[in-house]
Parts: C-alpha cells; structure tokens; sequence
C-alpha cells in the first residue's frame, strides 16, 4: 500500500494528537475511494463523488499536475476548514484513503464513516435456526 498507508497514519495522527479516536481501516470505503481516485486521475477533474455515493463521514479529495507526497496531501487537507472538520470529527470510526498516481498528476480520496466496519451493501443471510436444530438430536429432560 505504501502512499496509501502512509496518508491513513498521517490522518490518523493528526487525530489522536487531539485526543480522537484512532479511524480503523475500512476495506470497503477504500474500494469506492480508489474508483473515485483513478476516475479523477483518468479525467483529469477534480469532482466529489455523487451523494448517493457517499458514507456517513463524508469525502475529502484533492488532486492535480505533480507527485504529491501523503504529506503535502495530509497538509492540504489539514489547512481546509471544511476538510479539517470531517478527518477531526469524533463521530469517525473508520475511514480509508486512496492515491491515484499517473501521467495527469496525482488525485486523492479518503472518506470516513460512523461505523467501526462498514455495512454491506446487501443484508446478511443467517442460517435457519429450526433446519439447525432439526438436524440434531435434542435430549429434553
């Protein structure tokens, strides 16, 4: 991951210096962060993801011409007010970050949410309980 890791602890620093909780990794915010990162990269544009898309913490991008270090990228987030107040807000619980990197520059994306791990996107099937217990031998005493 490298760039990547380095801006989630970069975040994540600037955070717990303030007494916040640490933003655990989130595996699948980093899937809609990293489409949004290469689509910025591929367009050259610098656009927020539709709303619909977007989890409970909300979205920081940045992006354009150069290389630009988790650093410089951590560093500009922190000196938007707007910016600044979504990676400080109390609420996060996790969030991920993805860095896009190609000939047009460098795009970023870190997205955050009120959940320890996201939910998914499609309810989770439990097993039935009376196929379970039918399929054993019950003892009642």
């Amino acid at each position: 991951m490298g760039k990547t890791s380095d801006l989630h602890k970069l975040l994540n620093r600037e955070r717990t210096k303030r007494g916040l909780a640490y933003a655990r990794w989130n595996q699948e915010l980093w899937h809609g962060c990293k489409r949004h990162s290469n689509y910025m990269l591929r367009t050259k544009h610098l656009v927020h993801a539709d709303v619909s898309e977007l989890p409970s913490g909300g979205e920081c991008i940045c992006g354009g011409k150069g290389n630009h270090s988790p650093q410089t990228i951590a560093k500009s987030w922190m000196n938007s007010p707007g910016h600044r107040a979504l990676i400080l807000n109390p609420n996060i619980r996790s969030q991920a970050v993805a860095i896009s990197d190609g000939k047009y520059g460098t795009y970023a994306t870190r997205r955050g949410s009120y959940q320890t791990i996201h939910t998914p996107s499609k309810p989770i099937k439990f097993p039935n309980l009376f196929r379970i217990l039918m399929g054993r031998k019950l003892m009642l005493t």
